[in-house]
């Protein structure tokens, strides 16, 4: 559980994490200093006796059955389950950060607001699968606080592990934002599956796609960004509005795949599927020869454009 991982790994990522946890419980920096350990141990020996359970903020006596009033008995396995269900997620993110280098771990507070919010939702959270999303939700706040919005943490509320799994295998198919709405996807997802996503807001209807310029070999290319490749144009001139059909991920829907490991890399048939279809909806208007295929990764915020991969589609 989370209260060995803080004792046992002194690093940056986990240092913020106890703050958030067990910072409040304590007045003086210097009495915190002294006696965070001892206490940690104490209240951790106590809850795996069955005397306490923690709520997320404190400590709570646990109330035996015997003598109970049977109408109580409700309420105390709903507590139990949440104490459960916190203690879960902030184990599981306690387990991700200890992995992450402090120098990727930014000086900036959470706030302290955002932690009450998620620390309050994420104690309803009982399907394993979404506590681990909640789980890295705060495991990549704590690493750059304000990457993860509260309207994420609000729209996660709604999102059930159904959506969390039809949107990673929609994801797949994106091309900047846009999950394309097209015969040539719908042997992979649907109009329903797409619309099912839009109820909880992971993905808007729209049917706009608006191409990234890059550099490439030190010429300027018009590029579209992507699920782990990018597909370079090499053209005359910047497109400024390419419009095909199809769904906006949403700002959560962007957060999420940036945190999720639950999106699988592209295969050579997937690279080349998404490729011939954007190569034939490319505007007739404009001038391009040809269009290449590239594996990307990601280095903060930049995109670095690796091996071509693929086919190489050539005009005629």
């Amino acid at each position: 559980m989370w209260p060995s991982i803080l004792a046992e790994n002194i690093c940056k990522g986990i240092g913020k994490l106890g703050e958030l946890i067990m910072g409040p419980l304590y007045r003086e920096k210097d009495y915190r200093d002294r006696l965070r350990r001892a206490q940690a141990e104490k209240d951790a020996k106590s809850i795996e006796k069955g005397e306490n359970i923690f709520d997320g903020s404190k400590l709570i006596p646990t109330i035996p059955l015997h003598g109970l009033d049977l109408e109580m008995l409700p309420l105390m396995v709903g507590l139990k389950e949440e104490s459960d269900n916190l203690n879960d997620a902030l184990n599981a993110a306690a387990d991700i950060l200890k992995d992450i280098p402090d120098d990727q771990i930014s000086d900036k507070k959470i706030d302290e607001d955002w932690f009450f919010r998620w620390r309050k939702d994420a104690q309803l959270i009982n399907n394993t699968e979404m506590r681990q999303i909640w789980a890295r939700i705060l495991a990549e706040e704590i690493k750059n606080p304000e990457s993860i919005s509260m309207i994420t943490l609000d729209v996660l509320r709604n999102v059930t592990a159904k959506h969390a799994n039809i949107f990673c295998k929609i994801a797949k198919y994106r091309i900047n934002k846009i999950i394309p709405m097209a015969d040539t996807f719908y042997n992979i997802y649907d109009i329903d599956e797409i619309l099912f996503l839009q109820n909880v807001g992971l993905v808007n209807l729209d049917n706009a796609l608006h191409p990234k310029s890059h550099n490439l070999n030190n010429s300027k290319n018009t590029a579209f960004i992507c699920n782990g490749f990018a597909l370079s144009i090499n053209c005359n001139q910047q497109i400024n509005a390419h419009r095909i059909t199809g769904a906006v991920i949403s700002d959560t829907g962007g957060e999420i795949i940036n945190i999720t490991d639950n999106i699988s890399e592209p295969t050579i048939d997937e690279i080349n599927q998404v490729g011939d279809y954007v190569w034939k909806n490319l505007p007739s208007d404009i001038s391009f020869d040809k269009m290449n295929a590239y594996l990307t990764c990601k280095n903060g915020k930049q995109i670095l454009f690796g091996t071509q991969v693929g086919k190489t589609w050539i005009k005629e």
